[in-house]
C-alpha cells in the first residue's frame, strides 16, 4: 500500500492535478443526485424506474462509495442489480491492476454476471 501511495497517488494526483479539480470531483460524489433531474428528489422512485440489470461492486474498504450506501441503493433497484461487495484493503481502486487477487475477482464476477439469463 506504501508503494502505491508513493509512486501512484503522489505521482499521478499531488503532481498532475490542481487541488481545485481535487475538491471539485470530491463535490460531484458528495452531491451528485440522478433524482435531482427526474421523480423531484425521490431516489428510491428514481432508482426504482432503472430496467437495465446491474452489478454494483463496492470494495468493502471504499470510502467514496461506500457498501452501505450500494446496499441502499441496490434495494432500491428491485431485482436489476446485484450487489456484490469486494473484500479488499485497496477501497476505492479495488479491482484495479493493484492486485492481481482482487482484479481476478471482480472479472470472474463480471463474467458470471454477463452469461447470467
Amino acid at each position: 500500500m506504501e508503494d502505491f501511495m508513493r509512486e501512484r497517488w503522489e505521482s499521478n494526483y499531488l503532481l498532475n492535478w490542481d487541488a481545485n479539480d481535487m475538491l471539485a470531483l470530491l463535490n460531484t460524489w458528495q452531491t451528485a443526485d440522478v433524482s435531482a433531474i427526474k421523480d423531484g428528489g425521490d431516489l428510491e422512485k428514481c432508482l426504482g424506474a432503472v430496467k437495465a440489470k446491474g452489478l454494483i461492486m463496492p470494495c468493502k474498504t471504499d470510502l467514496y462509495f461506500t457498501p452501505e450506501d450500494s446496499k441502499v441503493e441496490t434495494s432500491y433497484l428491485k431485482s436489476t442489480a446485484k450487489l456484490v461487495i469486494i473484500e479488499s484493503f485497496w477501497g476505492h481502486v479495488a479491482g484495479g491492476s493493484s492486485s492481481p487477487d482482487d482484479l481476478a475477482f471482480v472479472q470472474a464476477q463480471v463474467k458470471a454476471f454477463l452469461e447470467s439469463e
